[in-house]
């Protein structure tokens, strides 16, 4: 954001507006993240996240079934909904009918809107941190 300041502010700023007018739950929100950032590899996203996602509430295996490209088993209805819509966008560029069904179940018209929003921010996130290769952390 350095070499575009007026591009960084208005990533920053649709980030700010997403986090702040949501009806998504924090660990929602994380698995989101999770299945974003895995599906692009994205290795500091990964590592953040891992971490916000069990403060957030999810357990281990959730974490280390997204992080091993699997769907969870340990998932409410909602959050299973909200993974395979995730997968799905992210992984085929597409949503079944079923999948968008399940989340409009789930989440209701708005909610949905605000998914797509939620995804759309860690693909820009993913591509960035990517881009400039940057990495985890070493242990």
């Amino acid at each position: 954001f350095l070499y575009s300041p007026q591009l960084g502010r208005g990533f920053l700023d649709w980030i700010d507006a997403e986090s702040q007018h949501t009806s998504l739950s924090a660990p929602l929100r994380q698995l989101v993240s999770l299945t974003v950032a895995t599906a692009w590899h994205a290795a500091y996203e990964l590592y953040a996240h891992s971490a916000m996602g069990l403060s957030a509430g999810l357990s281990p295996a959730t974490i280390d079934a997204i992080k091993g490209g699997r769907e969870p088993t340990d998932l409410a209805a909602p959050e299973a909904a909200a993974y395979r819509f995730t997968h799905a966008l992210v992984t085929r560029q597409q949503v079944p009918d079923d999948l968008y069904q399940q989340a409009v179940g789930a989440f209701g018209p708005t909610g949905v809107v605000e998914l797509v929003h939620l995804i759309g921010h860690y693909l820009v996130t993913s591509a960035l941190l990517n881009a400039f290769a940057i990495g985890a952390p070493k242990p």
